[in-house]
């Protein structure tokens, strides 16, 4: 099954890169880290792996002064990293 997250960088300011922030979990009692954790930390240091993009319907309004008021249940401060490098 993919494993979705949220993208924390703008594809206009990198259209060829994205970032995604994530927390790695790691169990210091067991010495273990989290299943997707250790995909990650594997993959961060060069192992290849299969990464799937998801597109988004969000569209950031096209006059800046235009107040918003954002919700991100679940997804936290990540999504507004790349609402701010956009910005």
């Amino acid at each position: 099954m993919p494993r979705y997250y949220t993208i924390a960088s703008s594809s206009k300011v990198m259209p060829e890169q994205i970032r995604i922030a994530i927390s790695l979990t790691h169990d210091q009692t067991l010495g273990k880290y989290g299943q997707a954790s250790k995909f990650l930390k594997e993959a961060a240091k060069g192992t290849q792996c299969n990464i799937f993009v998801k597109d988004s319907m969000f569209e950031l309004p096209n006059k800046t002064d235009t107040d918003m008021i954002m919700i991100g249940p679940g997804t936290g401060i990540v999504p507004f990293i790349g609402f701010i490098e956009e910005m």
